[in-house]
């Protein structure tokens, strides 16, 4: 793909489209989007996949929700957006399932933890016996709580590297960004659709969420969340 094809406000909507809550104005219009949109859109979403959810497999999903006609190469895009939640969704759940040995930063973070929650009760215990000994302030109790108190103290601090776990999702719950992320890019390939519970976009989504693996959602949950997104659209200014 030529990126230098692709329009500064094109950029702009896919971006959106990743990034916002809301919906990005198409700045091609109400139609489909341009071609080099699509395959831009491709490039992006697909990276994560490792699904074998073919082509020809949407194709017929979207028949059978009532979409218009398309040709397979058409559904690239939008194979590999479901394709990788597909495989996004199969990694969590085998995650979920394993017995994950803790990192040491996390073992580290669950000491300090640890340390701040029972270093307090000791040293109060400590005083507390110290109290029948007024005149021994070196005593054994006095170097104790001076360690303690220096234990917690180290133990406050808090950990200054940032830490980025793998991006998972729920392995049953459906994830609304989903909804979102599907139903642009279904507006990609067909312009923007006619939206209610019954609507050949929001019956195709139903079927993208089953076939996703997460637990099913009703049409009219799917409408909802699509109006929901639809409010308010982000306007995209052009560099022309």
């Amino acid at each position: 793909m030529n990126s230098a094809k692709i329009k500064f406000e094109h950029w702009a909507y896919v971006f959106l489209a990743l990034t916002c809550t809301k919906r990005p104005s198409a700045p091609w219009g109400t139609g489909p989007a341009p071609r080099e949109v699509q395959r831009l859109w491709e490039d992006i979403v697909s990276w994560q996949c490792r699904s074998d959810l073919t082509r020809a497999d949407l194709t017929k999903m979207l028949s059978d929700a009532g979409a218009p006609e398309c040709r397979p190469e058409q559904v690239a895009g939008l194979c590999g957006v479901i394709g990788s939640y597909i495989s996004a969704r199969e990694r969590s759940a085998r995650f979920h399932k394993e017995k994950r040995e803790r990192e040491p930063f996390e073992r580290i973070s669950a000491a300090c933890a640890e340390l701040r929650r029972a270093i307090p009760k000791e040293i109060e215990w400590l005083e507390n016996e110290l109290s029948g000994f007024p005149d021994r302030e070196d005593s054994i109790y006095t170097r104790e709580i001076k360690r303690l108190s220096s234990l917690i103290d180290a133990a406050k601090i808090e950990n200054s590297i940032p830490r980025y776990p793998d991006e998972e999702v729920e392995p049953r719950r459906y994830d609304a960004h989903a909804v979102r992320i599907i139903f642009f890019s279904y507006e990609m390939i067909f312009g923007q659709p006619g939206i209610s519970r019954r609507s050949p976009a929001v019956r195709f989504i139903v079927a993208a969420i089953k076939r996703i693996g997460w637990d099913p959602i009703s049409p009219g949950a799917v409408e909802q969340r699509i109006r929901h997104s639809l409010q308010r659209g982000v306007r995209i200014t052009t560099n022309s």
